[in-house]
C-alpha cells in the first residue's frame, strides 16, 4: 500500500481505539480481548485523556493532507459514534425496539467501517458509484459485526470472548438477542427480562442467559447475520473484479 494509505489506516485506527478507551470508561468494563482495560488499571482519568489525545492526533493528521472529502466521512462518523453512545446512555434499562437497536449500532459501530471504507475509495479518486458500494460494504460489514458481537455475550464460550459472558444484560443493556427472546417468551418470561432490564443483579444473568440459548433468538440473530452479509457482498459486487475484491 502506498504511503498515503497506510497512514490512512493508521488515522482510523486512532479514531477506533479512542471509541474502546472511551466505551470502557462508560460501560465499566474490566476486560477487553482477554486483557484488563486501562481503565481496570489506571482508572478513569488516563483512559479518557489518552482517548482525547487520539482523536485529536487523528484529526491533525488528517488536515497535514488537505483531503476534505475525507475530512467530512471521517468527522461525520466520529460526530455519529457519540450519537449512538448517547442514544445507548439514554436508552439504558429501557426495552427499546428493533428499529432503535439498528439505529444505535449504526452510529456506534457500522458508521466507522462504512467510513474507513468509503475514505479509501475516496483516496484512490474511484467513481462516485464505487464510493458508495464501498460505504455500503463497510456500513453492512459493521452491522454484521456488531450482531455477532451482541449474539456472542449470549451464546459464546467465556474463554473465547475475551469478556465476561452476559455483560450486556448487566448493564443494563437490551441488544437484538434478548429482544428476540422477549419477543418469543410467555408472559412471566418477558416479566423477568423487564425486571432484569430495569434493576440488573448478578442473579439475573444466569436465568436470561438461559431463557435466550433455549429460545429462537439465536437463529433469528444470525439470520440477520446473513442478510447483513449478503448485501456486503452485493456492494462488493460493484467493485472491479480483481484480487483484493476476491
Amino acid at each position: 500500500p502506498s504511503s498515503e494509505t497506510t497512514e490512512l489506516a493508521a488515522i482510523i485506527e486512532f479514531v477506533h481505539t479512542a471509541t474502546l478507551l472511551h466505551d470502557d470508561v462508560i460501560d465499566k468494563s474490566e476486560q477487553r480481548r482477554g486483557n484488563a482495560t486501562a481503565n481496570a488499571i489506571w482508572d478513569n482519568q488516563a483512559p479518557v485523556l489518552v482517548g482525547d489525545f487520539l482523536y485529536s492526533r487523528a484529526f491533525q493528521l488528517l488536515t497535514q493532507r488537505g483531503n476534505i472529502a475525507i475530512m467530512q466521512t471521517l468527522s461525520s462518523a466520529t460526530n455519529l459514534i457519540a450519537e449512538g453512545e448517547i442514544m445507548q446512555l439514554a436508552n439504558k434499562n429501557t426495552l427499546i425496539d428493533e428499529a432503535t437497536y439498528f439505529d444505535i449500532i449504526f452510529r456506534k459501530t457500522a458508521a466507522l467501517f462504512a467510513s474507513a471504507a468509503q475514505s479509501t475509495a475516496l483516496l484512490h479518486h474511484v467513481p462516485d458509484a464505487q464510493q458508495q458500494a464501498c460505504y455500503q460494504f463497510g456500513n453492512h460489514v459493521g452491522l454484521a459485526f456488531q450482531l455477532v458481537d451482541d449474539l456472542l455475550d449470549y451464546v459464546g464460550q467465556q474463554d473465547e470472548l475475551g469478556k465476561n459472558q452476559g455483560d450486556d444484560i448487566a448493564e443494563g443493556k437490551v441488544t437484538l438477542p434478548l429482544l428476540y427472546a422477549h419477543h418469543s417468551a410467555n408472559k412471566e418470561e418477558q416479566q423477568l427480562i423487564q425486571e432484569a432490564i430495569a434493576s440488573p443483579s448478578p442473579a439475573h444473568i444466569q436465568p436470561i442467559l438461559t431463557l435466550v440459548q433455549c429460545s429462537q433468538a439465536k437463529a433469528r440473530t444470525e439470520e440477520k447475520i446473513k442478510y447483513h452479509n449478503r448485501q456486503a457482498l452485493a456492494a462488493l459486487s460493484q467493485l472491479p473484479n480483481n484480487p483484493y475484491r476476491q
